[in-house]
């Protein structure tokens, strides 16, 4: 497993969610956006989490393997085995519930670049783009209202998977983030989203362990991945290592694409010209 490059593209993903909350500021409202920057703090959190999961993932993969390579190590590895692949089900579990976190509020992070007058008309009594407003409780009923599931459902516009979701469709419909989160919902998030939900309702996704030995490699763990997993990613190796890099790069790979849609929405979409924009770039000057 190729650490360095699947904490790479959680890197991106921060680099990227800061440069849509800066340009929604700039681009659009002309002001500093409260409203995009706790949202950002919020995502930046969920991506450390999984950033720190896969972290813990990878030692608990070098602890079993360096186990093995100890005097005594194999019959160690053998004894150990039922609670060790029980650890590989736990810190499976503990990813995906993060990465599905994730995709939730980024559902209202990208809903707020098409809709974000809307949120924040529905504030009673305050002006959310004040610099002395402290009040969030329009924004906050925005992430209990929005998740990627009602989101995406609204943005393929099915007549028999109806969005619970009252937005016009028309600003995000033809946006260019709309086709990433149709293309990803299908092969990536809405599977993700049904593996969750196994988990919430108490079926596990069991990870399977066996310790083997040969006298030229000697000994081994065998972890995999079974139950509803392999039923929604047929096509995947179902070899634990192999399950964490699919489930790190999808992740990474959709939000990368998602945000970079939407940096050229905003700027499709601008209504703060060039020069009246509040905060410049040195190479914008």
């Amino acid at each position: 497993m190729d650490l360095k490059e699947l904490k790479k593209g959680l890197r991106k993903i921060e680099s990227n969610l800061q440069t849509v909350s800066f340009d929604y500021s700039r681009k659009i409202v002309n002001t500093f956006c409260d409203d995009m920057t706790l949202m950002r703090d919020y995502l930046k959190y969920r991506n450390g989490a999984v950033g720190f999961h896969l972290d813990i993932i990878k030692d608990h993969l070098d602890y079993y393997s360096d186990l093995l390579k100890q005097p005594k190590g194999f019959d160690k590895g053998i004894h150990l085995s039922f609670n060790a692949g029980w650890e590989m089900n736990y810190l499976l579990d503990d990813l995906i519930f993060n990465q599905m976190s994730f995709y939730d509020y980024f559902s209202t992070y990208i809903m707020y670049v098409f809709y974000g007058d809307e949120i924040r008309n529905s504030a009673k009594g305050y002006e959310p783009l004040s610099l002395k407003n402290k009040k969030m409780e329009h924004l906050f009923q925005a992430l209990r209202n929005i998740s990627w599931l009602e989101m995406a459902k609204l943005v393929k516009n099915n007549s028999s998977r109806k969005s619970k979701l009252h937005y016009d469709l028309n600003p995000i419909s033809n946006s260019t983030v709309s086709e990433k989160i149709k293309n990803w919902d299908s092969k990536f998030v809405y599977k993700l989203y049904r593996l969750r939900s196994d988990i919430i309702h108490n079926k596990v996704t069991p990870v399977g362990n066996n310790v083997s030995y040969n006298p030229v490699n000697g000994g081994k763990y065998n972890f995999s991945v079974h139950g509803t997993y392999k039923e929604m990613f047929p096509n995947e190796d179902t070899n634990f290592e192999k399950t964490i890099e699919f489930l790190i790069k999808s992740y990474s790979n959709s939000v990368i694409e998602c945000t970079e849609a939407l940096i050229n929405d905003i700027e499709e979409n601008r209504l703060v010209k060039k020069e009246d924009m509040f905060q410049k770039w040195e190479w914008e000057l």
